[in-house]
C-alpha cells in the first residue's frame, strides 16, 4: 500500500470513490446485513435474503471494484502526467 498507492494518490482516491459506489448501491437497495463479521465470499452468508438480498450483496461487490477500478484508470490519466519539458533552443 505504501509504495504504490500513497506515492502516487490516484490508487487510493479511486478505490475510496468505487467503495462510496458499492455504499450507494448498499442504500439505494436497502441491503441489510444479519450479523457482523467479514465482507466479501464469506460475508454472504450475512445478507439478509429478504428482498433479493444475496444478488444485491454480489452487485454492490461489482459496483464497489468495477467503480473502483475505473475511477483509478481515470484518475491515473489525468493525475500521472508529468509536467511537459520546456525545450530551450540556444
Amino acid at each position: 500500500m505504501f509504495g504504490i498507492n500513497l506515492r502516487y494518490r490516484f490508487p487510493v482516491i479511486g478505490g475510496c470513490i468505487g467503495g462510496a459506489l458499492g455504499g450507494v448501491a448498499v442504500y439505494m437497495t436497502n441491503l441489510a446485513a444479519l450479523g457482523f463479521g467479514t465482507t466479501v465470499v464469506p460475508g454472504i452468508a450475512l445478507a439478509d435474503p429478504a428482498g433479493n438480498g444475496y444478488v444485491n450483496y454480489v452487485i454492490a461487490h461489482g459496483i464497489a471494484i468495477a467503480g473502483g477500478f475505473l475511477m483509478t484508470l481515470v484518475l491515473g490519466n489525468f493525475m500521472d502526467k508529468t509536467p511537459e519539458e520546456t525545450v530551450s533552443g540556444s
